[in-house]
């Protein structure tokens, strides 16, 4: 069983595996790869070559006879697989390639789905036309009993023939060649030990054979699915098991990606009257939906029914992480969010890769696909112009509870300051007054002081002092 890769930090911050196709040198991925594979489809081929053998010692010409007869049902299985295998595993490893870890998950969901429901189809037309298939293909009357019993047994194997061959190239194509062939390789050598057992010591004859071969099915389909639902790109989840309706694709001429828009219209009955459908390209969404902001920060995203990204801000802008970890939050099962089609927008919120607080204003849009918008808004932007206006006010009520207290100071500092006037213009009377007595007291009171002499006249004239102390 291979080693877990070497981890990588992925731009939203995150460690992924490293993509080996991507890293090792060519010709040691050759036979990492090819001589796996090759041993892998030679298993697959043993499962017929074993029963040929052990039915052939055992019953003789009529069980090869048989097996030949239910073979072509094996291989139109087998043909299926290979379509809906091949065409998951290639999108599959081209959307690893470009990082695209959901996408891909996606595509091997899809996949898987497929290679369940066309085994379980196979398996149930098998079923229900036993007698048709076993005449349609020649066999003799002879043949015939041994064929019947043989097919019927082996019809509901077909399943999990399906998810061991699709199921295994999945596998390789996720970096594990040497369990895919440990799966091909543990069925057969199970389907090995039960014929020997089941045709000679129990002596069940065809019947065992084909029960052999189905057991040693359910063993490889197993421990295939074991792999699969620890896939080392991802954990597959629900949601990717989903067919995509809104899977977008290259247009050939252009080479840009593209995407289907669909809106149906109605009459005044309410009875369907066409459907109006629209080509969008991805590009074109995308630089669309940059140049529209709430705020300077903000971003628009817009997701798929399932939840994957149709448009948004590019891989390599500051805004990534962000996406990704609100694409992870909406396509994670055990978080709360608004998946509600009504019509009406939602609200719900999460952490920034750098620690802020982000509100996302989730709306679903009505028409084919079912798209779904995010406006992701950071609370700096929304709070913070409300915040500075608070400040603002604050500032004012500081500013004016100032001047007002300094108002009441100078008012009761003057009042104080016209009291000290007040007294000292009452004393500087009061001193005036005790001045001009003692001076009036210096004064003759007889007046004129020579009433006999008349030849002497004698004026006096008595000027305050401005303050004595």
């Amino acid at each position: 069983m291979d080693k877990s890769p070497d981890l990588h930090t992925t731009a939203g911050g995150m460690k992924g595996p490293v993509n080996p196709l991507a890293s090792e040198p060519v010709g040691r991925l050759l036979i990492q790869y090819a001589v796996p594979s090759i041993l892998s489809t030679l298993m697959a081929s043993l499962y017929n070559m074993v029963d040929q053998m052990f039915i052939g010692q055992r019953i003789g010409f009529l069980g090869n006879a048989a097996t030949t007869v239910a073979y072509p049902l094996t291989f139109l299985c087998g043909a299926l697989t290979i379509l809906f295998s091949n065409g998951s595993s290639v999108n599959f490893n081209i959307s690893n390639g470009r990082g695209e870890k959901d996408k891909a998950l996606s595509f091997a969901g899809a996949g898987i789905l497929l290679l369940i429901v066309e085994g379980i189809l196979t398996a149930t037309l098998v079923l229900c036309f036993t007698p048709w298939f076993v005449s349609f293909f020649g066999a003799t009357d002879q043949v015939r009993p041994y064929a019947l019993t043989y097919m019927q047994i082996i019809a509901p194997g077909l399943p999990f023939l399906a998810l061991t061959s699709g199921g295994t190239l999945l596998i390789r194509s996720d970096g594990s060649p040497r369990y895919a062939l440990f799966c091909s390789l543990s069925g057969v050598a199970l389907n090995f030990i039960l014929d020997y057992l089941f045709l000679f010591p129990l002596g069940m004859g065809i019947g065992g054979a084909a029960a052999a071969t189905v057991i040693g099915q359910v063993v490889s389909a197993l421990l295939a699915a074991v792999y699969l639902l620890r896939f080392k790109t991802g954990r597959l989840e629900k949601r990717h098991f989903a067919l995509d309706r809104d899977r977008t694709y290259e247009d050939v001429v252009t080479g840009t990606r593209m995407v289907t828009y669909g809106q149906p219209i109605r009459d005044r009955r309410g009875v369907l009257a066409g459907v109006f459908a629209l080509d969008l390209s991805l590009d074109w969404l995308s630089d669309t939906l940059s140049h529209r902001h709430i705020y300077p920060s903000s971003f628009n995203v817009l997701l798929s029914e399932n939840g994957m990204l149709i448009a948004g801000p590019k891989k390599n802008s500051a805004k990534w992480p962000d996406v990704e970890k609100l694409i992870n939050i909406i396509n994670n099962d055990t978080v709360e969010k608004p998946r509600s089609f009504s019509g009406k927008t939602r609200t719900f919120s999460f952490k920034s890769h750098n620690g802020e607080d982000a509100y996302v204003f989730f709306h679903h849009f009505k028409g084919t696909p079912k798209w779904q918008m995010a406006v992701v808004c950071y609370e700096n932007e929304i709070y913070g112009p409300l915040r500075k206006a608070r400040l603002r006010i604050l500032l004012m009520m500081i500013i004016g509870f100032s001047a007002l207290g300094y108002i009441i100071y100078r008012y009761f500092k003057n009042e104080k300051n016209l009291q000290q006037v007040e007294l000292k213009e009452a004393r500087i009377s009061g001193e005036l007054h005790i001045a001009h007595e003692i001076q009036s007291m210096m004064l003759p009171i007889t007046y004129p002081p020579f009433p006999d002499r008349k030849d002497v006249d004698v004026y006096g004239s008595l000027v305050p002092a401005r303050e004595v102390g």
